[in-house]
Parts: structure tokens; C-alpha cells; sequence
């Protein structure tokens, strides 16, 4: 079976019509929201259908199944992957490092069995037809259409705040464990380098991830600084985000208390530590050790491929104003293309050669 989003023009659907609207929109992929159908005189709209038997059998999804979801499209850039491959890619190699018995990376390293599956989120294909290609990118024109191919989109979960039930945040986690190219004497973790290098600044919602995913337990001040993270990035969705209020009744501090346990003792930092463990366990030596490898190193390459693309997700927090546990998702797990290695490479030599570490 296949999903579909198409237009049509027929006033007995209107009640499985949808709209979308831009959500947002990084470097290589666009988000939109899916809205409930606002026009009464407009017969026409989009909808989402369901596509079985080799296309004898349509089923018209109702509309209210798909207005918690959002759309997800590639722009089409080079080295960006399509959105099909995107989702082959998520099933087959990633979500197995989240929910998994006992199993070897390609270079033989045991992983334990793990089952972290509410931190990640379903991956829905979708084709896109012409029509909505086209209303897509009226709303954002650098998505590039595929000349004699299917386009595809993806359906996601919708982690938006909503108004007086929760507060979302994004973060991403980077690096938790230390380059293994880094200098001996660095002072700067490999997400601090880049950082630095940057020469911006530091966001005030910026944490060093190595803060987050130390395992000492003598880290009192790594507490605090959560504790300060905590507090910068649910202040800064208060006074950005229309959608997030905070009741009279309820304290700030009350939430950020929250935020500390579910990244200190609870969920957040289970899945951090494991995040951890992967990456430190996928790329052991270090992405300069490729060029010193024969370059058909299958197991070399696919197993960095996993670590960057790790190393390259966000983390959506969900706050509940009230009463409620915190809890979070996993977005961008993207199979990094084999086709990024070279700039890999560059940008770690950058980062050595000019100082950035130390």
C-alpha cells in the first residue's frame, strides 16, 4: 500500500480536506503543518489517500487522522537524500540501534540489547503529487521538484507547543562523546571547536553536550549548568513562541526542576548515555583514520555514516505545564550519504590545524 496526498475538486470530500502551512525550514529540508480545511465556498482542497492493490483500492484518510502530523520535504539539494530514502534508511539502519536485540556493528562491536523506541518517531512516506509539489513550493521556493521521479514527503509527528498543555524545546545533543581525532591537549569538546570557529557566539540556550552525557559522578557543576540550560531554553520559548504560557499558579522553576531530573537522573539522560555509547562505538578511531584505510572499507564507512548521522539529530522536549512526565523524540536521523566523508574530513582538519580545540 502507498499513501498519497493529491487535490481535487469535489464538494462531497470536503471534510477530509486539508491545508498546510510553512512550519519551518532548514538547509536541506522544508516542515509544514497540516491544517484543517478553512474555506466553505473553496471546493477544493487536499487530502491524504490510501493506496492498495496495485491502485484498485483508494481509501480517503479522514482528515482529523492527519492534522497531529507534520509534512516533511527534501529541497532537493545536492548530497541531500530523497525523502524515500530517507525513511529506507531510518527502518533499516537506524531505528535497529534503538530497538534491538543484541546485535554487531559492521566492525564487530557488540551492542546490548535496547529498547528506546518512544524516543523515535514514525516515519510515514507520502507521494506528493504535482499539485501539492506546487502549493509546497509557492510557500517555500527552494524546495527543487525531481524531473521524471516520484516526489516524496514524509509525515511526522507534530512536537509543536501546544497552548496551555506543554512547552517544546529542540535540542541537539552533537557530539556526547570527544572527537577521537581531537589533540591530546584539547580544552574544547568537538561541538565547543565548532562553535568557537564560528566565531558567533555562544546561544544562550547553548550547553556543551560533553556537560550532558558526563558519566563522573562527582560532576556537581555539570548540574548547575544544566540546571542554567534548563532555565535559558524554556525562557527563550516563553518569549518567542506565541503558543507557550506558563499559568500564574505554575513557577518556572517548577519546570526547569523537571527538565535537571529528566536529564540527570531520568529518561533524557538514559537516551543521551546510550546516544553516547553509540557514537564512541561506531567511530572509535576518528574520521581522519579513513584516509589511512584502503578506500572499499565497507564496514569503516557505513559504521562512521551511523555516528555522524547521530551526531547530526535533534531532541524534541515536550514539558507538560501541569501534571505529566517529560518526554521527548528524536528527529533529522537521517543516514548520512558517503558522499559527505571528504567535508567531514575538512572540517576536522579545520578545526586541528587552526586551533579551534585547544
Amino acid at each position: 500500500s502507498a499513501l498519497c496526498c493529491m487535490r481535487r475538486e469535489t464538494k462531497d470530500l470536503q471534510q477530509f480536506f486539508v491545508c498546510f502551512q510553512r512550519l519551518n525550514e532548514g538547509a536541506a529540508n522544508a516542515v509544514f503543518s497540516i491544517q484543517p480545511h478553512q474555506s466553505v465556498k473553496n471546493a477544493s482542497g487536499f487530502l491524504f489517500v490510501a493506496v492498495r492493490d496495485s491502485g484498485k483500492i483508494a481509501t480517503v484518510i479522514p482528515a482529523k487522522l492527519v492534522l497531529d502530523k507534520v509534512l516533511r520535504v527534501s529541497k532537493g539539494l545536492p548530497k541531500s537524500l530523497r525523502s524515500e530514502v530517507i525513511v529506507d534508511g531510518f527502518m533499516a539502519d537506524v531505528r535497529p540501534l534503538f530497538v534491538s536485540p543484541r546485535t554487531a556493528t559492521g566492525t564487530n562491536q557488540t551492542l546490548e540489547e535496547i529498547n528506546l523506541e518512544q524516543h523515535l518517531m514514525a516515519h510515514l512516506p507520502v507521494v506528493l503529487f504535482d499539485e501539492g509539489m506546487s502549493a509546497l513550493k509557492t510557500m517555500v521556493p527552494a524546495i527543487q521538484s525531481l524531473s521524471g521521479a516520484a516526489q516524496f514527503g514524509i509525515l511526522l509527528p507534530d512536537m509543536s507547543t501546544e497552548s496551555g498543555q506543554n512547552i517544546t524545546f529542540e535540542i541537539k545533543p552533537k557530539w556526547l562523546a570527544q572527537s577521537p581525532a581531537a589533540p591530546p591537549d584539547a580544552i574544547r569538546c568537538r561541538t565547543c571547536a565548532l562553535q568557537f570557529s564560528r566565531g558567533k557566539g555562544i546561544p544562550v540556550d547553548y550547553i556543551c553536550p560533553l556537560r550532558l552525557s558526563n558519566e563522573d559522578p562527582a560532576a556537581d557543576a555539570d548540574v548547575a549548568h544544566i540546571r542554567r540550560w534548563a532555565t535559558n531554553a524554556l525562557s527563550v520559548q516563553l518569549r518567542t513562541n506565541t503558543n507557550a504560557q506558563l499559568p500564574q499558579e505554575i513557577a518556572l522553576d517548577t519546570l526547569v526542576d523537571r527538565v535537571v531530573t529528566y536529564f540527570t537522573t531520568g529518561d533524557g539522560r538514559r537516551l543521551l548515555l546510550h546516544l553516547k555509547k553509540l557514537q564512541a562505538t561506531l567511530d572509535s578511531e576518528g574520521i581522519l583514520q579513513r584516509y589511512a584505510r584502503p578506500r572499499d572499507d565497507f564496514n569503516f564507512v557505513y559504521d562512521l555514516r551511523l555516528a555522524m548521522t547521530l551526531r547530526d539529530c535533534s531532541l524534541f522536549v515536550v514539558v507538560p505545564v501541569h501534571d505529566g512526565d517529560i518526554t521527548s523524540k528524536l528527529a533529522d536521523l537521517d543516514f548520512k550519504s558517503a558522499e559527505k566523508i571528504d567535508d567531514w574530513r575538512d572540517k576536522e582538519t579545520t578545526l586541528i590545524d587552526e586551533g579551534w580545540y585547544t
